[in-house]
């Protein structure tokens, strides 16, 4: 059996606080902005409720909450004790912003390396952890985050998956380039709908991010458990 855990709470892509566990705000979606809450800044990128707009690209400003991520690190500590059979597994990975974010903005956003460093060693020995931020950071010249969206991309998610494989002993992990592939247009995604109804919005959506699906050549079972069926 097998347990693998992450603080962003999606893909393990984005230490942002959406988990609860990272310190990363990810921002209130359930309205859109309006003009007033956009600021131009000299050099072209602007800001809006809470992101940095620069380019093409949305960054989160992270934070780092050392309340959540000791709460986390104790709640993975606390089911590595009480199921010791399960091999249990910790992968953090960090925002684009720790890698692309302009260099006048640094100032205001956390150290992520410095964070994931301190939330791995607050974990026991009973849990493992997967550098992930080491091998992104091997790929910075590749899609591996989503300019509109808080996820890493399928690229990025796929180079996650070798970090957990050499961690954990996978001789051979599945290929990239050896699978189908299905590309998806035009797709605007979590932080664009953060700014919708924005000049930074209309910024972000004149270069959509692509979605490639890739496709396994094997088959497989997927099964689906409603939460109230599970103990």
């Amino acid at each position: 059996a097998q347990e693998s855990s992450s603080p962003s709470g999606s893909d393990g892509a984005n230490t942002g606080e959406s988990s609860t566990e990272s310190g990363a705000s990810s921002g209130d979606t359930s309205s859109a902005a309006t003009s007033s809450d956009v600021r131009l800044d000299g050099d072209g990128a602007m800001t809006a409720k809470g992101l940095v707009i620069a380019g093409s690209t949305a960054f989160q400003l992270y934070g780092y909450a050392p309340k959540v991520n000791q709460r986390y690190a104790e709640a993975l500590n606390r089911f590595a004790e009480k199921y010791p059979d399960v091999n249990t597994m910790c992968m953090v990975a960090p925002l684009n912003t720790e890698f692309y974010l302009p260099e006048k903005y640094k100032s205001q956003t956390a150290d992520e390396k410095e964070s994931i460093e301190k939330i791995y060693s607050m974990l026991s020995d009973k849990v493992k952890t997967i550098d992930a931020y080491g091998k992104l950071s091997q790929h910075l010249g590749e899609y591996i985050y989503f300019r509109t969206d808080h996820h890493w991309t399928q690229l990025g998610a796929y180079y996650g998956y070798t970090a957990f494989a050499e961690a954990t002993g996978i001789a051979n992990p599945t290929d990239i380039t050896k699978l189908r592939t299905i590309t998806y247009d035009n797709f605007l995604g979590s932080l664009y709908t953060q700014v919708k109804g924005t000049a930074a919005a209309d910024k972000l959506s004149k270069e959509p991010d692509v979605l490639t699906a890739y496709l396994p050549d094997f088959n497989y079972e997927l099964y689906y458990y409603p939460k109230e069926s599970i103990e």
